[in-house]
């Protein structure tokens, strides 16, 4: 609103240019403008012989009077049309610009228009492209087709998201499970990604939005979905204990209806995040005062109906078809499938699930205790198919198989025997000569990960020097190591393990099927073993983790090993050591250990 004082003789009039009027006419005095004659005078003065400019002014009573935008009359609208901006004639370059956009501002009611910014804007603001192009009119099948060119980088599917999440408050559910999906699709077991490059995934907010976003609608979850979320969980490393009850009750609800291969699929990814094993009381997830129910055991239940339809079609007569012929697949998509679509790499899968549990014993309930282990026919499956030759190619299969042979070997389970023969004894030599140049390489983690990192670190702040990352350990006699510790302090017998998977609840961490089944085997290696949760150190800072790392060290002492006055073996070939392993020579017969 404006007020001002109006002259008693207001009148249009010529008068002679001034510095204090030429700036009347201006955008501040733009709602005191009253309509005009399509023309204005010009005169000029009587001394100079110069052009007066124009002036503007108002008549009106003498009292003082407020004029807004409103009160503006109507004759004004004829003014915003190009036509008539264009018939009307003022003098002047700048004035002329001015007044059209005062006159289109006032003929719209305040509002900025085309004319106002052509006024007025400066020109670089010009060059900016005020009208971008409108958004599609299906935003879920234009980011679902852009999605389908961006299935290997994680960095284009995140900024996908982001695109996504501009211009739709509440992205379509189903195209953020396929993105989460996706995501980890990229990080699977035969990627080249390392622990850190996932932990920097971690960090990133858009990681952090999109999981968001499944959480707080994750009652929209459908069944289907439920297989590629846990896969992805698994694969990223990333236990969400937000989504893990919603999933879980999902597997429990359709555990008679899933595909024998997605069963597979799911035994593997839970014992690998280190849920659903046999542990009571340590699978539920929340807070203290809103835990979940317990979800111990699940991964035993998939193996077990697993178990029930392999035993339930050999056993089968022709004339009577079992409860699991509805699983069964024909025809066959290739010779290395079997009747239920599963191929080596699910059987195997299962067998290195339970292996991870420690579950050697599991079988079907049965009146005699003759009944065949879980782990023993999954292990006959994966192998039946399989050549020698094929075994060299056949990748995660060769090492899962290695494992289980190897672990069965150390904890000496009950049905050692029955396991052990599951697997051709060729296969085991295979198995064995292979396992260092061709399987290790390739199953290794590469690089290091930001939690052992900063141990490590603070291992050197301490100058303790026999902390060797990455070391391998195994029995004294083996001639080759198949697990490693992350942190390996021979002198103490101690292996330090790092568990970077988020908690079942706020305080609550556990420990991940690896670094469960590490834990076991080294502590029949003889190693005393300690685990560091990222959830508690990344709270501490730099001098709360060197205290810590101090206490944990002081409770394992170095440990002092006699001298043995041992006579110098092999004198004769001390030149030539790098040819020891083809001179075989025994002191004593029978040798107790020979090493090849």
């Amino acid at each position: 609103m404006l007020v001002t004082h109006v002259p008693r003789r207001a009148r249009l009039q010529s008068v002679a240019p001034s510095k204090t009027r030429r700036g009347f006419l201006s955008s501040s005095s733009s709602s005191l403008l009253s309509p005009l004659s399509p023309s204005l005078p010009s005169s000029s003065s009587a001394d100079g012989g110069r052009p007066a400019r124009p002036l503007l002014r108002l008549s009106a009573p003498s009292s003082s009077v407020a004029l807004s935008a409103s009160s503006v009359p109507s004759p004004f609208s004829s003014l915003s049309s190009p036509s008539s901006l264009s018939s009307f004639s003022l003098p002047g370059g700048k004035e002329v610009r001015r007044f059209i956009g005062v006159m289109a501002s006032l003929s719209s009611g305040q509002m900025t228009t085309r004319e106002y910014e052509e006024a007025f804007l400066p020109r670089r603001l010009k060059r900016i492209k005020v009208f971008s192009s409108p958004p599609p009119s299906e935003l879920p099948a234009h980011f679902h087709k852009r999605l389908d060119h961006a299935y290997s980088n994680p960095r284009s599917i995140l900024k996908l998201y982001r695109q996504y999440m501009r211009k739709d408050d509440q992205p379509a559910y189903d195209w953020l499970v396929r993105c989460f999906c996706q995501l980890g699709n990229t990080f699977g077991f035969n990627s080249f990604w390392a622990t850190k490059d996932k932990q920097v995934i971690h960090a990133l907010p858009s990681f952090k939005f999109l999981v968001y976003d499944l959480i707080e609608r994750k009652h929209l979850i459908q069944p289907q979905q439920v297989p590629r979320l846990l896969y992805a969980l698994a694969c990223l490393e990333y236990r969400s204990w937000h989504l893990l009850p919603t999933l879980l009750e999902h597997v429990e609800a359709n555990l008679q209806k899933w595909r024998t291969p997605t069963l597979a699929n799911l035994a593997l990814t839970l014992s690998l995040m280190g849920v659903g094993d046999d542990k009571p009381d340590t699978n539920q997830f929340g807070p203290p005062d809103l835990l979940s129910r317990d979800y111990s055991g699940l991964v035993s239940k998939i193996a077990l109906e697993v178990h029930r339809r392999l035993a339930s079609v050999s056993e089968a007569d022709s004339s009577s078809p079992s409860s699991a012929s509805e699983f069964l697949e024909e025809p066959r998509k290739s010779p290395l499938h079997d009747a239920f679509g599963c191929v080596p790499f699910d059987y195997a899968g299962l067998a290195f699930a339970l292996t991870l549990q420690g579950s050697y014993d599991v079988h079907l309930p049965s009146q005699d205790e003759t009944s065949s282990s879980s782990l023993a026919l999954f292990l006959q499956r994966a192998c039946q198919p399989l050549s020698l030759e094929q075994l060299e190619s056949s990748g995660w299969i060769q090492f899962f198989l290695y494992q289980v042979l190897y672990c069965v070997d150390v904890e000496r389970p009950a049905r050692e025997t029955e396991i052990k023969k599951a697997v051709p004894f060729p296969f085991q030599r295979q198995l064995h000569l292979s396992w260092l140049d061709k399987i290790l390489i390739n199953a290794q983690p590469q690089g290091s990960e930001m939690l052992q990192l900063d141990v490590d670190a603070a291992l050197k702040r301490l100058f303790v020097s026999d902390a060797l990352i990455n070391c391998s350990a195994g029995r004294p006699w083996d001639e080759q190591h198949c697990w490693f510790a992350g942190h390996l302090i021979r002198s103490r017998k101690l292996a330090l393990e790092y568990d970077y998977l988020l908690p079942l609840g706020p305080g609550r961490p556990k420990m991940s099927g690896w670094l469960a089944c590490k834990r076991r085997i080294f502590k029949a290696f003889g190693l005393n073993v300690a685990t560091i949760h990222r959830c508690f150190w990344s709270l501490l800072s730099l001098e709360q983790k060197d205290v810590q790392l101090t206490r944990l060290l002081a409770q394992f002492p170095p440990v002092l090993e006699a001298v043995k006055d041992e006579k110098p073996a092999y004198e004769e070939d001390k030149n030539l050591r790098f040819k020891r392993h083809a001179r075989q020579k025994f002191e004593s017969w029978p040798p107790e250990k020979i090493e090849i």
